[in-house]
């Protein structure tokens, strides 16, 4: 069930998306490309040990945060369609991937981010600012331990 919609003034264009079920709270950042090519999406996945520990932890996740949000209703989409700035917010997304400052709820006892771009960047194999080549060098070399590694992080 979805819990929380918000636009986010820290990465324009981008929306998160906040889904509780059963043992796990997923986040998802999408933006308008996603709705016409199932691209522009990063998602994370942060399990629990009981359903109590998934609501108080994604309920303190969304009233605790720090992040200036253009709105949060559930019934309103506000895509920014300015493929330049997406880009320059894409960029501080995955900056702040790579240097463990995006937010994220407490307490989990296991963490799985979507992508595998997105895991080699948490890990430090690739860098934002690498070129395309480096990065799928670095993905084939890596990929079984990024693969390996997806399932156990401790953020």
């Amino acid at each position: 069930m979805e819990i929380s919609r918000s636009n986010l003034k820290t990465y324009s264009g981008i929306c998160r998306r906040v889904y509780v079920k059963a043992y796990k709270i997923r986040i998802d950042y999408i933006d308008y490309t996603y709705l016409e090519s199932f691209e522009g999406e990063e998602s994370f996945y942060f399990s629990y040990n009981c359903s109590d520990d998934v609501i108080f932890n994604a309920k303190n996740f969304i009233q605790g945060e720090n992040i200036p949000c253009l709105n949060k209703s559930i019934d309103e989409w506000c895509f920014l369609k300015d493929d330049m700035i997406l880009s320059e917010s894409w960029n501080n997304f995955y900056n702040d991937l790579q240097l463990h400052q995006l937010l994220f709820p407490s307490n989990f006892s296991e963490f799985v981010i979507k992508t595998i771009y997105a895991t080699a960047i948490y890990l430090g194999i690739v860098k934002i600012t690498d070129d395309e080549k480096t990065i799928r060098k670095s993905l084939k070399e890596y990929r079984s331990e990024i693969n390996n590694a997806r399932r156990f992080f401790d953020y």
